[in-house]
């Protein structure tokens, strides 16, 4: 409840300002998202090579094959093996959906160069490669592997 609340202090500048503007800054967001001609096959695939090159491959790529892992295991699977059961999963689960969606947004729009939309959904399939078990233990990428880039710790968003 707290946070709905704390939520709702902050957003509601917001709402107060669009509302005695005309809603402008709404009205230009949404515009940008919005269907012009046709499907456009060539700005989807700029927006997915553009999102592997801002996502840099060595971390986007990972990123992807351990959200699809994770989605497999579901929310009570234990992925990666000794992590808590469902963790990745609620990760995943937050994460798809805005990689997903903002992507295929390029398939009607003309996103140009916004790859940095996808970033919140990478930033939450990163945290479900983060919080899996010690480095050096049976992991995603086996025995020992030291791929994992971090671990949860005081300075970790996740």
């Amino acid at each position: 409840m707290a946070g709905t609340y704390d939520s709702a202090c902050h957003f509601s500048p917001v709402l107060i300002w669009n509302a005695q503007n005309d809603w402008v800054s709404f009205g230009f967001q949404g515009g940008r998202a919005l269907a012009e001609s046709g499907l456009r096959w060539d700005g989807l695939i700029r927006m997915i090579w553009g999102q592997l090159l801002y996502m840099v491959p060595w971390l986007a790529l990972p990123a992807l094959y351990v959200g699809v892992k994770a989605l497999a295991a579901g929310p009570r699977g234990q992925f990666p093996s000794g992590a808590e059961p469902g963790v990745a999963a609620l990760f995943c689960y937050i994460g798809w959906p805005i990689v997903i969606f903002f992507t295929v947004v390029a398939l009607w729009s003309d996103t140009q160069f916004h790859f940095h939309w996808q970033a919140p959904g990478y930033l939450m399939l990163l945290c479900s490669w983060v919080h899996g078990p010690p480095i050096g233990t049976a992991g995603p990428f086996g025995r020992g592997s030291s791929a994992r880039p971090l671990r949860p710790s005081s300075f970790s968003p996740c």
